[in-house]
C-alpha cells in the first residue's frame, strides 16, 4: 500500500500520475478541493478536469480492478428527510455539482469497477477550516457569531468521525456489493447543537444569529453501521486543534 500526495503527486498536474505503480489493483481517490470557494476555477480544475485525466490514466493500468471515489453528501443538496442512495440528486453549489459530475464520469468512463462513497461531514484531528466542524470550533473559540438558518439551528446533519470513516472504507473495500454508499455518523445534530456542544467544552457562551429562511437538512441513512460517541470525538477534535 502506498500513499500519494502533493507536491510529488498533484491531481492538477497529470504528468505526476506516473507515480502510480503500473501494477496497482485498487485506488482510493480522496483528493480534491473541498467546500465552496471564491476560486471557482481551481475547484473546477481540481474536482472535475483532474478527475477526468485521472480516469484516463487509470484505464491504462492493466491490473486495476477497483477505484474507490470519496464523494460528498453535497450531491443531494438540502432535503427534508433521511437521505438514501436512491434519493434524488440536487446539488445547490459548485462544490456539490463538481462532485456529482466526477461521480458520473467515474461511473461511465472508468473501465475498472467504481465504488462511490458519499461522505457526510467527516471531522476529526488534523482537519482545518473551512471544513464545517473545524470552522465552527474556530468561530466559537474566537467568540465570533455563528449564523444559523432557523431558531432550531437547522440544517440537521450526521457527521462522521475520521477513524470511523476509515473503518467504513475498509469494510466496503473487503466486500463491495454495489456502486454507491452513504457514510454518515450515528448521531443527528443541528448546527446549533454542535455549536452549543463546542461552547460547553471550551467553557464559553456561544454567539448565535438566526438568519431566517427556508432550509432543509443533510443527513443520511449510513450504509455501514459505525457506532461512536460524538461527545468524545468532538472533545478529541478540540483538544488537538492547532487553529484556535
Amino acid at each position: 500500500m502506498i500513499s500519494l500526495s502533493r507536491p510529488e503527486f498533484d491531481l492538477t498536474r497529470p504528468e505526476t500520475f506516473d507515480r502510480i505503480p503500473s501494477d496497482t489493483e485498487v485506488v482510493v481517490h480522496a483528493a480534491g478541493h473541498v467546500g465552496e470557494t471564491h476560486d471557482e476555477a481551481l475547484l473546477w480544475k481540481a474536482n472535475v478536469v483532474a478527475t477526468y485525466h485521472l480516469i484516463s490514466h487509470l484505464n491504462h493500468c492493466e491490473r486495476m480492478h477497483t477505484v474507490v471515489y470519496l464523494s460528498s453528501g453535497a450531491v443531494y443538496g438540502m432535503q427534508e428527510g433521511e437521505l438514501t442512495c436512491d434519493s434524488p440528486l440536487g446539488p445547490t453549489g459548485l462544490y456539490g455539482v463538481s462532485k456529482m459530475l466526477s461521480e458520473r464520469m467515474i461511473e461511465t468512463l472508468l473501465l475498472a469497477r467504481p465504488v462511490i462513497l458519499r461522505l457526510f461531514f467527516p471531522f476529526g484531528p488534523g482537519q482545518r477550516p473551512p471544513r464545517l466542524i473545524p470552522r465552527l470550533i474556530q468561530q466559537v473559540a474566537r467568540n465570533e457569531t455563528v449564523e444559523i438558518n432557523t431558531v432550531t439551528g437547522r440544517p440537521v446533519i450526521n457527521p462522521i468521525f475520521i477513524s470511523e470513516l476509515v473503518e467504513g472504507i475498509g469494510r466496503i473495500l473487503h466486500s463491495p456489493r454495489r456502486t454507491f454508499y452513504n457514510l454518515g455518523g450515528p448521531v443527528r445534530l443541528s448546527v446549533r447543537e454542535i455549536v452549543e456542544a463546542v461552547a460547553r467544552r471550551l467553557g464559553v457562551e456561544p454567539r448565535l444569529r438566526v438568519r431566517e429562511g427556508k432550509t432543509g437538512n443533510l443527513f443520511c441513512r449510513s450504509d455501514v453501521d459505525l457506532p461512536g460517541d460524538f461527545d468524545t470525538q468532538l472533545e478529541e477534535t478540540i483538544e488537538r486543534a492547532d487553529y484556535l
